[in-house]
């Protein structure tokens, strides 16, 4: 009898760590580190313009889909340029935030969805010629004017 105890014992604590190793897993992360542009498009298979950047940006890929470039503009403001390959997914920024303003501005021909408060843009985002782009300005920050987007979007497209 004692000897059964045992082995239930053993099975019951397999059974538990076999369950608590499942929790733990996670979704891997699909972005590469890259070190600058070039490398980026390279990885990613297509150009993407962007305004002068800061030596602390930070350049990732997803091989053959997306390139993503954080930009940081001092202790609280940051910009995020993504260009990504356009699938089903229009809206590539990952802001999923609610905004008092949300409107679309035809510019050069191509719509952009800009989404802010006030009088401040927070998230830009656009399809042009088989690619999506967003523009999503830091969570700590208040925003960008629109002229302020707009010189970016002069560089990007």
């Amino acid at each position: 009898m004692k000897r059964y105890t045992i082995l239930l014992s053993i099975l019951v604590l397999m059974v538990c760590f076999f369950f608590v190793g499942k929790q733990t897993m996670s979704i891997p992360n699909p972005y590469v580190d890259i070190k600058n542009i070039q490398d980026a498009t390279n990885l990613a298979g297509f150009e993407f313009n962007t305004p002068q950047l800061s030596s602390d940006a930070i350049y990732r890929a997803i091989p053959n889909d997306m390139i993503e470039i954080i930009d940081r503009l001092d202790d609280t403001n940051e910009i995020r340029y993504r260009k990504g390959i356009l699938t089903d997914i229009e809206d590539i920024s990952g802001d999923y935030n609610l905004y008092d303003s949300v409107s679309v501005i035809s510019i050069n021909g191509i719509d952009r969805t800009f989404k802010g408060n006030g009088n401040k843009v927070r998230c830009v985002t656009w399809t042009n010629d088989g690619y999506a782009y967003s523009i999503t300005i830091g969570l700590d920050s208040e925003g960008l004017t629109q002229e302020e987007v707009y010189r970016i979007l002069d560089v990007i497209n």
